[in-house]
């Protein structure tokens, strides 16, 4: 079975990164990737940390905060 991850911004090479055996949930903002958590939970978060809207930094700080999100993992990207 195929684990989830939440992928917030813009990764064109998510697939290569990825590899096999993860099913990725795309989303390009900090608030829509919120609204995406009240919906699925996965098993880990990649996130890019220049994001329209809410930043990444300001998105890990309220996923840290959060009673249910703050157990799961995430991974900080920045862009080069």
């Amino acid at each position: 079975m195929a684990r989830k991850i939440l992928v917030v911004g813009d990764f064109h090479d998510l697939r290569e990164m990825l590899g096999t055996g993860w099913n990725p949930i795309l989303v390009e903002s900090g608030r829509k990737a919120l609204a995406k958590l009240e919906q699925e939970t996965p098993g880990i978060i990649l996130l890019d940390m220049r994001l329209p809207n809410i930043n990444g930094f300001e998105l890990a700080a309220i996923i840290k905060k959060h009673r249910v999100y703050r157990s799961i993992p995430y991974l900080r990207r920045p862009r080069s």
